[in-house]
């Protein structure tokens, strides 16, 4: 995924696809904040400092992780069940699921850029 170059049109395409706005007549606010710390995490978030990764597909797939992991909001009355609900999100739930998605349409980019992927190696 380091191959895949991400400009400015892909990321919106990728955040809008991740995320899209509610049906119409509802808040987009939500959406909007989410896309927003995705495209932000995929600047300055974890790993993002390693060289070539930057603006490329793997960047946004470890975006989308650290938001799910450590900045999308969860229930619970105290950080135990919040971490705890976290946790049970990320690998059964919904974050578990988001996670998916984006593999699949940075995957779905890679096809549509010609860009082949080896996973034998």
């Amino acid at each position: 995924m380091t191959r895949l170059e991400m400009g400015a049109d892909m990321w919106a395409e990728f955040g809008n696809k991740l995320i899209p706005d509610p049906e119409q007549g509802k808040n987009t606010i939500r959406a909007e904040r989410a896309r927003d710390k995705i495209l932000s995490l995929s600047q300055t978030g974890r790993g993002q400092d390693i060289p070539g990764v930057i603006g490329t597909g793997y960047a946004a797939l470890n975006a989308v992780t650290e938001y799910v992991n450590y900045h999308r909001s969860s229930k619970g009355t105290d950080q135990l069940a919040k971490q705890s609900d976290r946790f049970k999100s990320t690998m059964f739930g919904q974050s578990n699921v988001m996670v998916g998605n984006a593999a699949m349409l940075l995957n779905g980019f890679l096809v549509d850029h010609g860009i082949q992927v080896d996973m034998t190696a």
